[in-house]
């Protein structure tokens, strides 16, 4: 599982480039931003606090 101090080292360093980034910590909320919001790429732990990386894309 992703540690939030990983997760956030991860997202500070995405957020020096140019690109828009959302994050999310576990794959529940992940789900519900990717339901509201269309992305170009999803970047995902595989072992998440409630669901793991292939159960998150199954329910894609």
């Amino acid at each position: 599982m992703i540690e939030k101090n990983t997760h956030y080292a991860i997202k500070q360093y995405l957020s020096k480039t140019d690109l828009i980034i959302d994050s999310a910590y576990c794959g529940k909320e992940a789900l519900n931003k990717i339901i509201q919001e269309t992305y170009d790429l999803l970047i995902t732990d595989f072992n998440m606090p409630d669901i793991n990386a292939f159960q998150l894309i199954d329910k894609l």
